[in-house]
C-alpha cells in the first residue's frame, strides 16, 4: 500500500502544480486581453444569435451566449465573446444582468466588434472591463500550485536518517 500512496503523490503533486498554473496562466492571459482590447479599433458587425443559458447545480449559473461576424480586411470572422474583464468573464452572473446584456445584444443587430489588429479573429463586443474580480483565480491558482510544489519536494527530499 505505501508504494500506492507514493505512486498517488507522484501523480496527485505535479497535477496542482499543473492545475494551478493553467488557471493562472489562463487568469493573466484573460487580464492581458482586459488592457490591449482597450485600444482595438471597431468595426461593424452583426450580432447572429443572443440569449442567455442557465445551468449549474440549482440553476445558479448564468451566462449570456452572444455569437456575431464581422469583417476585416474583406475576411468575415465570427465571434463569441462579449468581453475579456471579469463581469464578461466565463463565470456566470445574476439573471438579471444576463437578461440585460442579452438585451442588449440582440439578434440581427449591428453593433461595434472590437478586434485585436494583429490577430483579427481574437475580438470583443465590449472593451476594457473589470480587472478586480480576477485576484481570486489567481490567488486560487497560486495557492494550489504551491501545495502541489511543497508536496512534491517533501516527497523528493533527502530523508534524514
Amino acid at each position: 500500500m505505501k508504494a500506492f500512496n507514493r505512486f498517488l503523490h507522484f501523480v496527485l503533486y505535479p497535477a496542482c502544480v499543473l492545475m494551478g498554473a493553467l488557471f493562472v496562466g489562463f487568469s493573466i492571459y484573460r487580464l492581458v486581453l482586459v488592457d490591449e482590447s482597450r485600444d482595438w479599433p471597431g468595426v461593424d458587425g452583426v450580432i447572429v444569435s443572443s440569449g442567455v443559458r442557465i445551468g449549474g447545480k440549482n440553476n445558479g449559473l448564468v451566462n449570456v451566449d452572444v455569437q456575431y461576424r464581422y469583417t476585416v480586411d474583406g475576411l468575415e470572422y465570427r465571434g463569441a465573446t462579449a468581453g475579456y474583464g471579469f463581469d464578461e468573464a466565463p463565470f456566470g452572473s445574476d439573471a438579471a444582468a444576463a437578461r440585460e446584456k442579452a438585451e442588449r445584444f440582440r439578434t440581427g443587430t449591428t453593433q461595434t466588434v472590437y478586434y485585436r489588429p494583429e490577430s483579427p479573429s481574437v475580438s470583443c463586443l465590449i472593451r476594457g472591463g473589470a480587472r478586480a474580480g480576477f485576484a481570486i483565480p489567481i490567488g486560487a491558482g497560486l495557492l494550489f500550485a504551491l501545495f502541489g510544489g511543497w508536496g512534491f519536494y517533501r516527497l523528493i527530499r533527502p530523508k534524514k536518517v
